[in-house]
This record gives structure tokens, C-alpha cells and sequence, in this order.
């Protein structure tokens, strides 16, 4: 099992969070998940689309078969050449 919390402040009160989780079994299910946010200042001027906060959660579970890798993997290959999981923007969370 692997897991992190890992927090940052900048000087102008500025966070961010990112939280993950990995679990690997004997029978090669696995689960994992992520909870990553970042706070601007709320004064920070923004390009069109993005915001002072900014949140993304996601989870996966996998069974260890052959089948759910293959499709786990085109899955990803579809968000990818989409610019990301509905609802995230890309590139906000620098």
C-alpha cells in the first residue's frame, strides 16, 4: 500500500493539496484514488475558463483480469486525446 498527503503554501497564502492512495493485492485487484485542490489569491487575474479554485477527485478500481486492463486502458487513451476527464480543465493546476 502506498499513500501521500502532501501540502503547500506559498507567501501570498496561495495552497495546495494533493492527496493519493494505492493498494495492490495478492490476486492483482488494485484500487487508487487522488483528491488534488489548489486556492489562488483571489486577486490573481485569470484566463477565460479558470478559476481561484480548483478541485479534481477520481478513483479506479481493478479487478486483475485481462479484460478490465484493456478496457481501464482505452478508457485513459480516450480522456487523453480529449484533454482530460469531463469536467477537469487542463492546465490549472500548476
Amino acid at each position: 500500500m502506498k499513500t501521500a498527503d502532501k501540502w503547500g503554501q506559498n507567501g501570498k497564502g496561495e495552497q495546495w493539496q494533493e492527496q493519493w492512495f494505492e493498494h495492490y493485492d495478492s490476486t492483482g485487484k488494485a484500487e487508487k484514488w487522488a483528491d488534488k485542490w489548489c486556492s489562488l489569491d483571489p486577486n490573481t487575474p485569470l484566463d477565460v475558463g479558470h478559476a481561484h479554485v480548483w478541485h479534481e477527485r477520481w478513483g479506479e478500481t481493478y479487478d486483475g483480469s485481462v479484460e478490465a486492463l484493456n478496457t481501464l486502458t482505452s478508457g485513459l487513451s480516450s480522456q487523453r486525446a480529449m484533454g482530460g476527464p469531463s469536467g477537469v480543465t487542463s492546465g490549472t493546476n500548476t
